[in-house]
Protein backbone atom coordinates (compact mmCIF):
# COMPACT_ATOMS: atom_id res chain seq x y z
CA UNK A 1 0.00 0.00 0.00
CA UNK A 2 1.04 3.59 -0.46
CA UNK A 3 2.36 5.43 2.54
CA UNK A 4 1.06 8.71 3.74
CA UNK A 5 3.24 11.60 2.50
CA UNK A 6 3.75 12.70 6.09
CA UNK A 7 6.00 9.66 6.55
CA UNK A 8 3.86 7.65 8.95
CA UNK A 9 2.76 4.10 8.16
CA UNK A 10 -0.92 4.79 7.62
CA UNK A 11 -2.11 3.94 4.09
CA UNK A 12 -3.59 6.70 1.96
CA UNK A 13 -5.15 6.98 -1.49
CA UNK A 14 -3.32 10.18 -2.38
CA UNK A 15 -2.78 9.31 -6.02
CA UNK A 16 -1.58 5.79 -5.34
CA UNK A 17 -3.30 2.49 -5.81
CA UNK A 18 -3.69 -0.49 -3.53
CA UNK A 19 -2.67 -4.08 -4.31
CA UNK A 20 -6.16 -5.14 -5.42
CA UNK A 21 -6.42 -2.27 -7.88
CA UNK A 22 -2.89 -3.00 -9.18
CA UNK A 23 -3.84 -6.65 -9.70
CA UNK A 24 -6.95 -5.67 -11.66
CA UNK A 25 -4.97 -3.28 -13.85
CA UNK A 26 -2.33 -5.93 -14.53
CA UNK A 27 -4.90 -8.64 -15.25
CA UNK A 28 -6.65 -6.59 -17.94
CA UNK A 29 -3.64 -4.71 -19.29
CA UNK A 30 -5.04 -1.35 -18.22
CA UNK A 31 -2.71 1.62 -17.76
CA UNK A 32 -3.58 4.24 -15.17
CA UNK A 33 -2.94 7.79 -16.39
CA UNK A 34 -3.03 10.76 -14.02
CA UNK A 35 -5.15 13.69 -15.15
CA UNK A 36 -5.15 17.32 -14.10
CA UNK A 37 -8.34 18.85 -12.73
CA UNK A 38 -8.87 22.59 -12.57
CA UNK A 39 -11.18 24.11 -9.94
CA UNK A 40 -12.98 27.40 -10.48
CA UNK A 41 -15.91 28.78 -8.49
CA UNK A 42 -16.87 25.34 -7.21
CA UNK A 43 -16.77 23.65 -10.62
CA UNK A 44 -14.22 21.15 -11.91
CA UNK A 45 -12.76 21.32 -15.39
CA UNK A 46 -10.59 18.75 -17.12
CA UNK A 47 -9.56 21.30 -19.73
CA UNK A 48 -7.51 24.36 -18.79
CA UNK A 49 -8.89 26.12 -21.87
CA UNK A 50 -12.46 25.62 -20.62
CA UNK A 51 -11.58 26.84 -17.12
CA UNK A 52 -9.89 29.97 -18.47
CA UNK A 53 -12.81 30.67 -20.82
CA UNK A 54 -15.27 30.43 -17.92
CA UNK A 55 -13.06 32.62 -15.74
CA UNK A 56 -13.00 35.29 -18.44
CA UNK A 57 -16.78 35.12 -18.89
CA UNK A 58 -17.53 35.29 -15.18
CA UNK A 59 -15.13 38.13 -14.39
CA UNK A 60 -16.22 40.58 -17.07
Amino acid sequence: MDKNPSGNDRPCKCGGIDAAERETLDRYGITRVPAATYLLDGYRYTSLTDAVAQARRSRM
